[in-house]
């Protein structure tokens, strides 16, 4: 049955979204990374608590697993199936049982499933997000630009709309922006850490 697969598909991109380098390397190091900086187990605060080679092995390893679980979800059933799996890393990213369902923001396994889900809409929501990074050294601020320009740019460049896509696209950006509230918040306040004063 069609939504056995579904099921499936939703079960393994979960359990890969779940897999959190920057707690592994952490462990290795004698480190609890929910403990230090921000306590997220996302890219930023790998860099931040872990330096700089656990950062890059850590985003690596979180937009892989969003690319991997969209790659298993097609491959069992269609198109359908990769945005499923897709989603369902990113709440494994963002919320992992063994964990305390206390994750990362989401914005590299995202960056990973919409690379392969919408690759067009994606490298523009990236570039959008690189240019604010860089004009304003806060990582969050890109985030929370791509995060919102991606659903725009989807119902603006695609023309042959899908409700489970629109859906799905949505609850992503939103849950994206959620997870950063406590950064939008110090953005307002302009106490937001940048890339060159420390990243919070």
């Amino acid at each position: 049955m069609i939504w056995l697969k579904y099921l499936l598909v939703s079960i393994i991109g979960y359990l890969l979204g779940s897999i959190s380098p920057s707690y592994y390397i952490g462990l290795k190091k004698g480190i609890d990374i929910r403990t230090k900086g921000s306590g997220n187990l996302g890219t930023t605060n790998s860099f931040r608590v872990l330096g700089k080679n656990a950062g890059i092995v850590t985003l690596i390893a979180d937009v892989l697993k969003g690319i991997i679980a969209v790659l298993i979800g097609r491959a069992i059933c269609g198109i359908t199936g990769g945005y499923l799996a897709g989603f369902f890393a990113i709440v494994g990213h963002d919320y992992p049982f063994y964990l305390d369902f206390k994750g990362g923001k989401g914005v590299a396994t995202s960056l990973g499933v919409m690379l392969i889900l919408e690759p067009k809409i994606a490298i523009i929501a990236i570039i959008l997000g690189l240019i604010v990074i860089l004009s304003t050294g806060m990582v969050s601020a890109g985030a929370l630009t791509g995060f919102t320009v991606y659903p725009i740019l989807y119902l603006f460049l695609e023309y042959n709309y899908i409700w489970y896509k629109i859906l799905i696209i949505f609850t992503v950006c939103i849950l994206g922006i959620i997870r950063h509230r406590a950064n939008i918040k110090r953005i307002i306040n302009k106490t937001e850490g940048t890339i060159w004063k420390g990243l919070k």
